[in-house]
């Protein structure tokens, strides 16, 4: 008896958790439905004008990256993305 019970327990336990993953799948594929896409600028810096020990080097990543990141600021406040 002990144990037709925890098997009953164990079936309805997947059912449930089934269901559950279900029902959050088709919420997130609902919520992506209304959710407007917008840009997001990312950029990775290998080399910041510095190395691991702090002595300056010559090449600065981050130039460029600020003039992008700048260019895509304002391209966003111009509305042309």
């Amino acid at each position: 008896m002990a144990e037709e019970k925890k098997e009953i327990q164990e079936e309805f336990s997947e059912k449930v958790n089934n269901l559950k993953e279900e029902l959050q799948d088709a919420f997130l594929t609902e919520k992506q439905k209304k959710l407007k896409d917008y840009p997001i600028f990312m950029a990775i810096a290998e080399e910041i004008g510095y190395d691991a020990t702090g002595k300056k080097i010559a090449v600065n990543e981050l130039e460029v990256i600020g003039k992008e990141l700048e260019r895509f600021i304002n391209a966003i406040n111009n509305e042309e993305i």
